[in-house]
């Protein structure tokens, strides 16, 4: 029998096995209820007037997360913009006009199905109480309006001078009495200061008390060659902390605080990696107590050298037999159709051994298919549903990484390739390919779970606005690199932070990395051809 024949003989088993489904569906309707088509319902774009940076829409927790300058009241937020998805999406509220976010707002979207949402807003106030004499930051509690601030053990509350004082938003229209560059008398109790603004009036009461010692030494932030030191002492003084190994017996050097008020700080560097600390803060000729950290372990990144292979079946996967898996690819759904996306190859940045090849290109047969961009990525391709991918970004991971190393060689091509349901890349076709590799030091419960789809009610692609990001970095290249070229990509722990803050003591608990051809093989676009050789990844801890 020919194959042409059989081909024949297959399409007529195909066409009679799909009117028996289809005689058996429409029989199976008659005797029961067709039921609704389930369809998450939720937000497209939300925004508001006064807000900061772009909202945050949460697919999973059905969150909307906005960000307001301290001049919007937060109890009327006028709303500028809301979409819902699927268009015909209903909601229980109108969102429209103003809202009152001084709480988390709790709204219903319908589509068949009920879901209920959040909108939040966050606000941040910068309060300041500041008196003469200070020893460390002031306790603000805007909750319940009090303020307490603390001079050192001779100190007069009988006479306290206020150097500053902001008990609201930038735009309060009131405050009485203004005490500001005021001596006040601080030894009977606080003072009460009432403060107007957004058309309400909340009395504050401020507190000053004596502390028992004029030198405080807080707990540090530790990571695996650096640590933080953190305390508190009397301004105007020398400030700063002594430090040694706990195993030594005297103190092995000194740094001076980095500021110079009576809050004190340092970036301690040179540190062993698992080593436990002893530091204290000194102002002046005293003391505060001693204090212990113990630094971090440098873990080092599995099989970033991409020796490890193997195939068991038409399948390249990257780690060697008896080895867990770390590392993984689009390869599970291209090899349906024997194309592998990701392989091995010799052609390795200094001769020798491995490196990994990620080549994009269309997958498919007889013009039906997607677009494959090569890719590699630390985590898991979890299955395949339809001609979508369901995959796990990242790896369980504790440390505090400062730099991502390696090496990579890039051939770029035209972009020939953009899907249906991506018109909005349409205007890349034509233009050079890029390739993209970021890294993403998180605190996710779990694995970030992606899917690739046109379908924009079930597409969900890695954020890096993600509120759970702690440190993050990326490279782009456009261009021919014309062999193998080092890359640092420096972690930036402030990422997503306002208002100058670090992300530095936050608990990482999950690394992602993603590696692609093509920079946008995420919406089926791309060149047929590019193709990404990455070898000797590495981890570096030299803050």
């Amino acid at each position: 029998m020919n194959r042409f024949l059989t081909f024949h003989i297959s399409l007529h088993f195909v066409a009679i096995s799909l009117l028996l489904l289809i005689f058996m569906g429409l029989s199976s309707c008659l005797n029961n209820d067709i039921p609704y088509p389930r369809i998450q319902a939720g937000f497209a774009t939300f925004t508001v007037d006064g807000q900061t940076g772009e909202t945050i829409i949460d697919n999973d927790k059905r969150t909307v997360t906005v960000e307001l300058n301290e001049k919007t009241d937060i109890n009327k937020v006028a709303i500028k913009q809301v979409t819902l998805t699927p268009d015909n999406a209903q909601a229980s509220i109108p969102l429209k006009g103003e809202i009152d976010l001084s709480k988390p707002l709790n709204v219903i979207i319908s589509l068949y199905q009920d879901y209920e949402w959040t909108i939040i807003g966050k606000q941040n106030i910068e309060y300041i109480f500041t008196v003469e004499g200070q020893i460390g930051n002031a306790y603000i509690d805007p909750i319940n309006q009090k303020a307490v601030a603390y001079i050192g053990t001779t100190g007069d509350l009988t006479k306290v001078k206020i150097t500053d004082l902001k008990l609201g938003p930038i735009d309060i229209t009131n405050m009485t009495p203004n005490l500001k560059d005021q001596y006040c008398d601080f030894s009977a109790g606080s003072i009460n200061v009432n403060v107007t603004y957004h058309n309400q009036t909340l009395e504050w009461k401020l507190f000053v008390f004596q502390r028992e010692s004029n030198v405080t030494t807080n707990e540090a932030i530790a990571w695996v060659n650096v640590a933080w030191l953190s305390g508190e002492g009397i301004e105007g003084q020398e400030n700063g902390f002594q430090w040694r190994e706990a195993s030594a017996t005297d103190w092995q050097g000194s740094i001076p605080s980095e500021t110079t008020s009576s809050t004190l700080s340092a970036r301690l560097s040179g540190l062993k990696a698992e080593t436990a600390y002893i530091y204290r803060a000194y102002s002046g000729e005293e003391y505060g107590e001693e204090i212990m950290f113990t630094t971090g372990k440098a873990i080092p990144l599995e099989n970033g050298s991409f020796e490890y292979w193997q195939k068991p079946k038409k399948i390249w996967l990257v780690y060697g037999e008896g080895q867990e898996m770390y590392w993984d690819s689009g390869n599970h759904g291209s090899s349906t159709l024997n194309k592998n996306v990701t392989e091995p190859t010799e052609e390795t940045y200094n001769g020798t051994g491995k490196a990994a090849q990620l080549k994009s290109q269309f997958v498919g047969l007889f013009g039906l298919g997607k677009f494959a961009a090569g890719n590699l990525f630390a985590g898991k391709y979890v299955e395949t549903v339809g001609l979508d991918g369901i995959l796990s970004f990242g790896r369980p991971f504790t440390s505090y990484p400062t730099k991502l190393k390696g090496y990579y060689s890039y051939t770029t091509a035209t972009i020939d390739y953009n899907s249906n349901g991506y018109e909005e890349f349409s205007y890349l076709l034509g233009k050079p390919d890029t390739c993209f590799i970021y890294v993403a030091l998180g605190d996710w419960e779990e694995p970030v779970t992606i899917q690739t789809s046109t379908d924009k009610t079930k597409r969900k692609l890695f954020d890096k606005k993600d509120p759970h990001i702690i440190a993050y970095a990326e490279l782009s290249q456009g261009s021919n690199t014309n062999g193998y070229q080092p890359f640092e990509l420096e972690l930036d722990y402030s990422w997503n932070c306002t208002n100058g803050n670090n992300n530095r003591n936050r608990k990482p608990t999950h690394l992602v990395i993603v590696c692609s051809a093509s920079k946008y093989g995420d919406y089926f676009t791309g060149a047929d051809g590019a193709t990404l050789l990455l070898d000797n990844f590495e981890l570096e801890y030299d803050y």
